[in-house]
């Protein structure tokens, strides 16, 4: 079967138009099976971002785990996936007003998508994680999400393992009576590709042929 890692966390980003390489850390490993694939692929896991500080920040992608998938089967399998987790927790708008000004968010994140297992121990992820966010701050001024995505593509074709990711991330800063007095918007995106030679499920140095990242803030 094969396990697929994905995670991103998200911190204070400085200055507008920041560009900052991203880094990667394993998050929590999710099953994608043809019989388990509903519960084992989330919205926390392929394409999830981390609870309290998502959003202004270099992403965290996690790695794209492959485990043998067993004996070949006869005939490829397609299974859909759905989730959608809904969280409220505090945090600040990052980067953008003073870190102290913490407030409550309300974020759900619908995650849909769709596995195909081959049957010959290649499987094809693809699918998408589309984020409600409304941040409410002490003083009345309110943050709401418009587009806020991201579509990832997941290939495993053992040894080899293929990953990409684009994250869009529009948001609007409104005042207390509802006037808008801002904007924060995200580009970002990662591809990493592997051949893990030595069977322990994670990009090592020597395995990486392809790698890149890019994050682009911008306020308005």
């Amino acid at each position: 079967m094969p396990n697929v890692t994905h995670a991103r966390t998200d911190k204070g980003k400085g200055p507008d138009d920041a560009h900052r390489p991203n880094t990667h850390t394993s998050g929590d490993r999710c099953t994608a099976t043809a019989s388990g694939i509903s519960a084992g692929i989330s919205g926390r896991c392929l394409g999830g971002r981390s609870r309290g500080t998502r959003g202004t920040d270099r992403g965290r992608i996690g790695r794209c785990n492959v485990d043998p998938a067993g004996p070949v089967q006869a005939q490829a399998t397609v299974t859909q996936f759905f989730a959608t987790p809904t969280e409220t927790f505090t945090a600040p708008l990052e980067g953008r007003l003073p870190a102290d000004l913490v407030g409550t968010v309300t974020a759900t994140e619908t995650s849909t998508g769709q596995v195909v297992d081959t049957g010959k121990n290649v499987f094809f992820v693809h699918g998408v994680d589309n984020f409600d966010y409304h941040l409410t701050l002490p003083d009345g001024r309110f943050v709401q999400s418009g587009l806020n995505r991201d579509l990832f593509v997941f290939v495993a074709n053992p040894p080899q393992t293929v990953f990409n990711v684009v994250t869009q991330d529009f948001r609007t800063i409104y005042a207390a009576d509802g006037t808008p007095t801002g904007t924060l918007t995200i580009h970002a995106g990662n591809h990493i590709t592997y051949n893990d030679t030595n069977g322990n499920h994670m990009p090592d140095a020597g395995e990486i042929s392809a790698e890149f990242d890019y994050f682009r803030l911008r306020y308005g």
